[in-house]
């Protein structure tokens, strides 16, 4: 693993505008807003003490229960178990920064929101996504031996943001046991109504593309070229015809009974971006694409990219195509160790960010 990749990662952080919904103020006086920088990588009940604390003054002290806080931003209802930059990737990403949003002490929107508003709460949640990730990657054998001081030890290095101490015990997570490869990519693909859809992906496939990247396919024919010329021989992470020796990469996994590896008896190659979007918009194609797509007339004719409706980010960044799911797994998971990724309307402009 990269380790600038995964502290830039950890360090990324949003500026966010706090104001107090007038419902909740007492007398006259309306306060000024409140200004913070938050990591990315963290949850809203870890960071609001201070905002809480700023202010509880000008609260009606009959409403100032945690308990009944929430936060909305432009009308929508902000889940407290999601990580800061996952909520912000999902509906906020089309706005300026700092990011504004409302905070709320009273008239909890109970069919939207689960009341998750303590620390405990959340890591409750937090330790659950890790476990789930594990059973996904290890078969759960990580966090089957881990102490309690270590499981502790993970959630208070997040909560006090120490990127060495969480990685001395999140590294046995994310190592790759007996030099394999995951056994599956856990993660969960977003849309701006805050469902997501989770499947069973593996690192490696057999599976026929859909689709294609021309800015791939131009990379590739470069690469060939070099090759052509004498220069060294990079094989493409991605292309139609990609072969990958099994036993070099540790695949052999992938194929998961006889029947599948007697239908294709070569080697494996990597799963990619366009692989997780092909296994999750498998049964509902029209809503990857475009309105006015025609869809192809022979059924082996390859989708171009240029017809997905959407962008797809995580920790602010467009992820390029042909990205492979493994080295996304291990280097752009979030703390509980699932990739979130977000689905964002292509005419939604990317917002900025900071690392």
């Amino acid at each position: 693993m990269d380790k600038e990749v995964l502290r830039d990662i950890w360090h990324g952080q949003l500026p966010l505008c706090f104001k107090l919904h007038p419902d909740d103020v007492s007398g006259m006086h309306r306060p000024e807003p409140y200004y913070m920088m938050v990591p990315r990588v963290t949850y809203f009940p870890i960071v609001l003490d201070r905002v809480v604390k700023y202010f509880n003054r000008f609260m009606d002290q009959s409403k100032n229960s945690t308990d009944e806080m929430w936060l909305d931003f432009d009308g929508q209802h902000i889940k407290a178990h999601h990580p800061i930059g996952l909520s912000w990737d999902l509906f906020g990403t089309s706005y300026e920064l700092p990011w504004r949003l409302i905070l709320h002490f009273s008239d909890f929107p109970s069919k939207d929101l689960v009341k998750c508003n303590s620390k405990a709460s959340i890591k409750s949640i937090f330790m659950s996504s890790i476990k789930e990730a594990d059973a996904l990657k290890h078969k759960g054998s990580v966090t089957k031996n881990m102490l309690e001081k270590d499981q502790n030890l993970l959630w208070s290095s997040l909560v006090n943001d120490k990127f060495d101490q969480f990685w001395s015990i999140n590294k046995r997570l994310m190592d790759r046991i007996d030099n394999e490869l995951f056994r599956c990519i856990p993660f969960r693909l977003y849309f701006p109504d805050y469902t997501y859809i989770q499947k069973i992906i593996k690192p490696c496939t057999i599976e026929k593309q859909l689709f294609f990247n021309p800015n791939l396919l131009n990379h590739n024919q470069q690469l060939q070229q070099q090759d052509h010329d004498g220069g060294l021989q990079i094989p493409p992470i991605y292309a139609k015809d990609t072969v990958i020796n099994n036993k070099a990469h540790k695949c052999s996994h992938s194929a998961s009974d006889i029947e599948e590896a007697r239908l294709d008896s070569r080697a494996h190659r990597y799963s990619t971006m366009l692989d997780l979007i092909q296994c999750s918009f498998s049964k509902r194609l029209d809503d990857l694409l475009v309105d006015n797509f025609n869809k192809p007339q022979q059924t082996d004719e390859l989708i171009d990219v240029k017809f997905f409706r959407y962008r797809f980010l995580s920790h602010g960044i467009e992820i390029p195509f042909d990205t492979p799911l493994q080295w996304l797994s291990e280097h752009l998971s979030y703390p509980d160790n699932f990739l979130h990724i977000c689905a964002v309307k292509k005419e939604d402009k990317i917002g900025t960010f900071t690392y």
